[in-house]
């Protein structure tokens, strides 16, 4: 329909035949973008339905169902989920896909032989029927994952490029806009891919670095520091990325961005990881929580590299990461003292030059080093206080959580068992806070284990045990991060109830 909006005999004969067709006769009418006819009966008739782009995609489950039931080309789940992620549900490509699928039995999107009967349909229908003036436009935004109007004006130079975009989304030229004002748009995966492969070919590498370094440049100014860590991997800065890093990294790491740094970082090539100090120190930090037995070689390559620099700030970080590793995840105190006093050492020299989310990881890091390590309860409880007073005045859940474990653990380990059932109070509204993970929350649960023990409270005390263990059940990484911990206080426990 929409090759008939200017053809006025055309529509009068569609309208005729819409009009004067018999009742029980119904007709499929198709367009690429929504049209504006002047066909009454499309416009007032009762029995007209309208299916948009979204009605028409085809649910994952639907997708099977093409496949294995009327193609017959035999696809499972994960094939399915891939084919969806690829397609957006869109059925010509669905269907160009079936083909290759078929010839190969198998299905490895993004694979050249994969896409080529898309690259070709992409052409010849889409790509053409845009207006030339607009390609170079598109190709050089086809770098971006969501293109906000005010970053295309600066990318293309186009200054009305926000209504040419409108303009394509509205005639549906695979172009999608994210919000009702019409302010960011993205292109369908398959055109943002084919429009990179056209700009590989049409543009340099360097222009190509030039538009991702702008990109990532905007997003800082925005705000949008992840975005900006995409577009530098992208354009394989590494110097750019790791100046994100220092800067913002430790932020990104408190709102819980871990797995984020880990998505990033797993891109950078490793001789890469291992010659920056913070690319190594965030992989290092992201890996506790998700691969904790890696995480120690990167954060020993981190303080070296850190050292050598005369990076202070580095290798300060970098120590107390390697003294929570010790604390929390292999629990080898014998060797962390010598850490602990370097540790000290810095944080004495430099404390007020760091920014206060990395003051307050310090701090609780000190304290965890002066209980486990020496037993020096006062310095853990002053250290951890300190820490509380911060984290409280700047609401870092988190942080908030290891403040109240390690002022716990210090009354502990002085007996001050009146403190301890007031600090284990005060951590009830923790648990409620859908703002910190599971993982940290886990912590808290040792402080109670603790007095059920000494307490003699045998029935609390194994109830406890007992829900500490499914919980580390369901979750494979805490787990893993736990569990190590986990034995060492449920046989401290043990022994203290004989």
């Amino acid at each position: 329909l929409h090759l008939l909006e200017n053809c006025k005999v055309s529509l009068g004969l569609l309208g005729h035949i819409l009009d004067t067709a018999p009742p029980k006769l119904r007709f499929v009418l198709a367009a690429r973008r929504p049209v504006d006819l002047d066909l009454p009966i499309l416009k007032n008739g009762q029995q007209t339905l309208t299916v948009n782009n979204e009605e028409l995609a085809l649910a994952e489950r639907e997708i099977a169902e093409l496949y294995n039931d009327i193609l017959l080309v035999p696809v499972a789940g994960q094939t399915v989920r891939k084919l969806y992620e690829a397609t957006e549900g869109w059925t010509m490509g669905l269907l160009l896909a079936a083909q290759t699928l078929e010839k190969k039995g198998g299905l490895s999107i993004g694979a050249e032989g994969e896409r080529g009967h898309l690259r070709d349909y992409l052409q010849a229908e889409i790509f053409t029927g845009i207006p030339k003036e607009l390609h170079s436009t598109l190709l050089r935004l086809s770098w971006l994952e969501q293109i906000p109007v005010v970053l295309a004006v600066k990318l293309s130079e186009v200054a009305d490029v926000g209504i040419k975009l409108s303009e394509l989304s509205r005639k549906n030229f695979f172009v999608r806009s994210l919000d009702e004002k019409d302010r960011v748009f993205r292109f369908h995966h398959l055109f943002q891919e084919y429009l990179q492969q056209r700009a590989e070919q049409e543009l340099s590498q360097k222009e190509i670095q030039e538009i991702l370094g702008q990109a990532a440049a905007w997003c800082l100014e925005e705000g949008r520091s992840e975005e900006a860590l995409g577009y530098y991997l992208k354009a394989q800065d590494y110097e750019a990325l790791e100046r994100v890093l220092e800067k913002e990294g430790m932020a990104l790491y408190g709102m819980g961005r871990s797995g984020t740094l880990m998505g990033i970082l797993r891109g950078v090539p490793e001789e890469e990881v291992q010659r920056r100090g913070y690319l190594s120190f965030f992989f290092g930090l992201a890996l506790m929580n998700h691969d904790p037995p890696r995480a120690l070689p990167y954060l020993e390559n981190a303080r070296e590299v850190f050292a050598a620099e005369r990076n202070a700030v580095g290798e300060l970080l970098a120590l107390c990461q390697m003294i929570h590793f010790l604390l929390y995840i292999n629990c080898e105190y014998d060797k962390g003292t010598p850490l602990l006093r370097r540790a000290e050492e810095i944080f004495q020299e430099i404390q007020f030059f760091l920014e206060e989310r990395a003051q307050i990881d310090v701090l609780l890091n000190l304290s965890g080093g002066h209980s486990y390590f020496e037993g020096e309860l006062d310095a853990a409880c002053s250290f951890a206080q300190r820490a509380l007073d911060m984290t409280e005045k700047h609401v870092v859940n988190y942080q908030v959580v290891l403040a109240r474990f390690k002022i716990g653990m210090a009354y502990c380990f002085a007996g001050e068992w009146n403190a301890l059932i007031k600090e284990i109070e005060k951590t009830f509204t923790i648990f409620g806070n859908p703002h910190i993970a599971s993982l940290y929350k886990l912590w808290l649960y040792y402080l109670p284990l603790n007095y059920y023990a000494v307490s003699g409270d045998v029935e609390k005390f194994k109830y406890l045990v007992d829900h500490l263990r499914e919980t580390l059940k369901r979750d494979l990484v805490i787990g893993s991060a736990a569990e190590p911990f986990n034995l060492l206080f449920e046989n401290d426990g043990q022994l203290g109830l004989g």
